[in-house]
């Protein structure tokens, strides 16, 4: 059941010639800042070795951090796990999330509360065009074909 207070892109009932224009800006925008951003990925191509390790060793913290700050799954998930001195190797001492695992807990898993799985699932059943889900994230969904479909939230 949608949430009649909003429309797909998360804007007030009556606002689709809006939310056309907002979709459109806020792609517009998308497109400026990853434009603005390769400059900083190309001059990544020639870091030294340990300068790229580094980086990912803080962006892969950083991402922990906030998924044990923003979401209850994850929070009980990392309890015990020391997420400000993890390095890639030590990933293998947290279990991969399943598709599963990710359809079951999904409310609990996302860091934005407003994401819960029915307002995802409403948003996709009542595209007929791209739109963004509360002007900023993009919802896609798997096909199911290996048996159970996925739902999937991303953001900029």
């Amino acid at each position: 059941m949608q949430d009649s207070s909003v429309d797909q892109t998360g804007a007030a009932p009556g606002a689709s010639a809006d939310a056309a224009s907002s979709y459109a800006s806020t792609r517009q925008r998308h497109q400026a800042e990853a434009l603005a951003l390769l400059p900083l990925f190309q001059e990544r191509l020639h870091w030294p070795r340990e300068r790229l390790r580094e980086l990912r060793r803080q962006k892969l913290r950083r991402l922990l951090e906030v998924a044990r700050e923003r979401s209850p799954w994850h929070r009980r998930r990392l309890a015990g796990i020391d997420v400000s001195s993890i390095s890639e190797a030590g990933l293998s001492a947290i279990p991969a999330m399943t598709k599963d695992e990710l359809m079951a807990n999904f409310d609990a898993i996302v860091t934005d509360p407003r994401l819960g799985l029915s307002r995802v699932e409403d948003h996709l059943s009542g595209l007929d065009a791209d739109a963004y889900l509360f002007g900023s994230y993009h919802a896609v969904a798997s096909g199911g074909s290996s048996g159970r479909r996925g739902v999937y939230v991303y953001d900029w």
